[in-house]
Parts: structure tokens; sequence; C-alpha cells
């Protein structure tokens, strides 16, 4: 089996760094395997949502809020998708719904399409129900 190609590294450097450049984040790197990287995008505003980016070479996954998590095509011809996905939390339109183990989360991109997050399995919480909303990366008042 030969390695993989960079082509899907560089390229999803590139995507994280612009998207956080855009929206003044900041950019956490680490390498969880040859073919398994992970960035962060650390919000400006406190009450907005991180985004997590795990990149391998056949699929991206990107993380948000207390669990949400959206599977989505490799890069780099998933790249359009990834950048809807995460440009949408970046404004602020992810919402979620905590019950217990699960958590639903609702993400509505730019073009009006919306996307589903359902994961079971997540750490128990002490309230029964509630439901977050966060803010977008650039309102920065406490």
């Amino acid at each position: 089996m030969s390695p993989p190609s960079p082509e899907w590294e560089s390229f999803a450097r590139t995507l994280v760094a612009d998207l956080a450049g855009e929206f003044g984040g900041n950019v956490e790197e680490s390498r969880f395997t040859e073919r398994l990287l992970n960035f962060e995008i650390v919000p400006p505003n406190p009450r907005a949502t991180g985004i997590g980016v795990l990149v391998s070479p056949g699929e991206v996954v990107v993380f948000a809020g207390e669990g949400s998590r959206f599977e989505l095509p490799a890069l780099p011809g998933g790249s359009t998708e990834v950048d809807a996905v995460a440009r949408a939390i970046a404004k602020g339109r992810l919402s979620e719904l905590l019950q217990g183990r699960r958590i639903q989360g609702t993400l509505v991109l730019e073009d009006g399409r919306v996307l589903q997050s359902d994961v079971w399995g997540a750490q128990q919480r002490p309230v029964k129900k509630r439901t977050l909303q966060y803010e977008p990366f650039g309102l920065s008042e406490p």
C-alpha cells in the first residue's frame, strides 16, 4: 500500500487557516496518526463554539458544540461542503438539543439547506433537556 498523498494535508491546512483568518479564530493542529490530522478553530467570542475538523485521506468530520458532528467527503473534492459547514458554524447557525445522553444538532447553511446531527452515548448531563444556540465568532463582548 502506497503512502497517502500529501495533497489532502496541505489542502486541509490551507482551508482551515483561511476560514480561521476570515472569522478571527486561532488554529491548533495535532496529528493523531500518519493518516489523521485534527484542527481546532478557537473563536475569539467565548460564547461561540469552536470548530473541530478531523481530516483523513478518506473523509472529513466537522465537530462543534457539545457533540454535533457532520461527516463530509474527503479533500480536496469535499472542500465546498467543508467550507459551507464551517462557515455556518462560525456564523452562529448551529443549535443543539441536549436530552440526557443524546445530542441533536441542527445546522442551517447559507444556501438554506439544513444538516442534522444525532449523536447518542454522549456524557450524561445533569439537566434533562436544554437547547443551546451559539453566537457567531465575530462577537467579542462578554
